[in-house]
């Protein structure tokens, strides 16, 4: 039950990269410990909304509101709603609502040096993320350059009224896909919805009204 932004109206850096010099670049909440619980809180207008790391395992994000946070740069947009990874444990991101962003609205990925495993995203709201910059980035990435493993997206609304790479598993073109993924429930509304290299225990009653890019060497 907390609200966390900033009141400087400032949104555009002349410095390329995450961390501008000439923009105070303030997060809203890091999570670097186990078994912590970010429940009913208020983000905006802010550098980043909530991260949860691999040092955190049993992280649970439930009914959050993020809107309004990062900034645009020269190169790209920046700022998340949602950035996790996970080693052990599980993390919990459940019945958030993420909207209208600078960057994608959540951001499930890693490198090859990090791990995606036991992640569970159930019944969130994502919408029009990256729409402040009419740059439409992704409503959802769930996937990296390593694969993401033993994860489930259910039961969750994602949609864009432009284009946009809505939802995008596996990290489409250049990612390590994924493996025994749930994917089941949920409804991909408007945009994109990719998939690269995904092996599936679960792939049932979704509804996609979005074009599909294509779906090489997936498994259903």
């Amino acid at each position: 039950d907390l609200e966390i932004m900033r009141n400087d109206p400032r949104r555009r850096s002349a410095t390329a990269g995450s961390f501008p010099m000439d923009l105070y670049h303030s997060g809203g909440i890091a999570v670097y410990a186990p078994s912590v619980k970010i429940i009913n809180n208020v983000i905006h207008d802010i550098g980043d909304g909530i991260s949860a790391w691999t040092s955190a395992p049993d992280t649970e994000i439930y009914g959050n509101h993020i809107y309004h946070v990062g900034f645009v740069g020269p190169d790209r947009p920046h700022g998340h709603g949602l950035y996790v990874q996970n080693s052990t444990g599980v993390k919990l991101l459940q019945e958030n609502v993420i909207h209208d962003n600078f960057g994608q609205g959540m951001q499930v990925y890693g490198t090859s040096g990090t791990q995606l495993r036991n992640i569970k995203v159930i019944g969130n709201i994502v919408f029009e993320n990256g729409s402040l910059t009419s740059n439409f980035s992704r409503n959802m990435l769930i996937g990296g350059t390593t694969p993401i493993v033993d994860s489930e997206v259910r039961e969750n609304f994602s949609s864009y009224m432009y284009w946009g790479d809505n939802v995008n598993l596996g990290y489409f073109n250049s990612g390590a896909g994924c493996q025994n993924m749930a994917f089941a429930n949920n409804v991909v509304s408007g945009g994109t919805f990719s998939v690269q290299n995904c092996q599936f225990s679960q792939m049932a009653n979704n509804t996609v009204d979005a074009e599909l890019r294509p779906l090489a060497r997936t498994s259903f």
